[in-house]
């Protein structure tokens, strides 16, 4: 289903606590319980990546 997205230009917004989805996304966007945020590129280099 991600691959087919992407293939066709949907934008796609995955709520998931799984990790391992990330490989399937460009951006990360965490909330942090008190109003703010932060929209992250995913780095397949970062150790938080596929933790």
């Amino acid at each position: 289903m991600y691959s087919y997205c992407r293939e066709q230009n949907i934008t796609l917004f995955t709520v998931s606590h799984r990790k391992s989805l990330w490989t399937y996304h460009e951006y990360v966007l965490r909330f942090d319980g008190r109003g703010d945020y932060e929209l992250k590129k995913i780095d397949e280099a970062d150790e938080a990546f596929g933790s």
